[in-house]
């Protein structure tokens, strides 16, 4: 029974480290393509741009709050 046991584990090991490298190797090369795509779009109008906000959370809540009790 150990014997199993022990041999279900190096199998799933084997199995996870498989994965592990899959998606790692895929994830670069999606990397590259997307900064070749980036650096040879030279049309603004195409281009994607990112918009990040802040947000102080306790402001938001008290302003809520005051909101529902009016």
């Amino acid at each position: 029974m150990k014997k199993i046991s022990t041999l279900i584990n190096i199998v799933l090991l084997a199995a996870v480290a498989f994965l592990y490298y899959n998606f790692f190797k895929s994830n670069t090369t999606q990397v590259k393509n997307a900064t070749v795509l980036k650096k040879d779009s030279t049309n603004t109008q195409n281009s994607i741009s990112a918009i990040i906000a802040y947000v102080e959370l306790d402001s938001l809540n008290e302003n809520i709050a005051f909101i529902k009790d009016r």
